[in-house]
């Protein structure tokens, strides 16, 4: 699936279950004043960008909860500065009252050039996204990452193939575990794929309910990054929408 929505229409901001919008931005912390997204955020956001001691980390958290809010805002109606925010005990973040009638679910992931925010409704909803690269010890991260049965299926790939199918495997484990929302403690290798492409849930812990109740989509991010949607709910449509490139400072929905 490719991006083709360029600019910010408020006629595109309406969700029902089922949908799930996914917005893609490339190098967010070269855009705008970085003042102006800082007085974007809430002062708990603030105070965590200000802990951040390398400017690249801090510039980059600034302006994806700066996007995050103005997103929200045009979802919700709420001005981007008071969206209000709560955290559960893993620090998972979210809109604690409903919209329409909905409870409007998001995730965040990023790499150093790039990000994802995804939006839906009364769902637990993960997305990740992953730059491909060379890894040192790549037998060893299997090892930690896979279950013996899906370990089978990749070691039997042809050598050039095995970084790819890793990062397929990473991002969509990974994006069920932002959506279950209870981190790593959740564990990579109890979330079991299934499928000649290991790319549908055959298993999950207990607390992420049936497997067959999931959906997991993979997003066409370009040929060095790999990217995946996971949701408990069946999902009848799937928008995937570019950021626009405007200063943040000059965007205020």
């Amino acid at each position: 699936m490719v991006p083709s929505e360029t600019t910010l229409d408020r006629s595109g901001f309406k969700l029902a279950e089922g949908i799930v919008h996914v917005w893609e931005g490339e190098n967010l912390c070269q855009q705008g004043n970085p003042e102006s997204l800082y007085r974007i955020l809430d002062s708990a956001e603030q105070a965590r960008a200000d802990r951040l001691r390398v400017d690249q980390h801090r510039a980059q958290f600034v302006a994806c909860r700066a996007w995050l809010r103005l997103l929200l805002s045009a979802y919700t109606g709420v001005v981007p500065d008071q969206i209000k925010l709560s955290y559960d005990e893993f620090g998972k973040p979210r809109l604690a009252q409903e919209f329409d009638g909905l409870v409007l679910v998001f995730n965040v992931s990023h790499t150093s050039d790039r990000v994802l925010i995804a939006f839906g409704t009364n769902s637990m909803l993960g997305v990740d996204i992953e730059c491909c690269r060379e890894i040192r010890n790549l037998e060893g991260m299997v090892d930690r990452v896979c279950s013996p049965a899906e370990k089978v299926i990749w070691k039997r790939l042809p050598e050039q193939r095995k970084i790819d199918v890793f990062f397929s495997i990473w991002v969509r484990k990974e994006a069920i575990i932002k959506a279950q929302g209870t981190g790593i403690s959740l564990g990579m290798s109890k979330c079991v794929l299934g499928g000649v492409n290991l790319d549908h849930p055959v298993f999950l812990p207990v607390s992420c309910g049936e497997a067959s109740e999931w959906s997991l989509l993979d997003l066409g991010c370009g040929s060095q990054h790999k990217a995946s949607i996971a949701t408990n709910v069946p999902v009848r449509s799937l928008v995937h929408r570019c950021l626009p490139h405007t200063p943040l400072a000059d965007l205020y929905l």
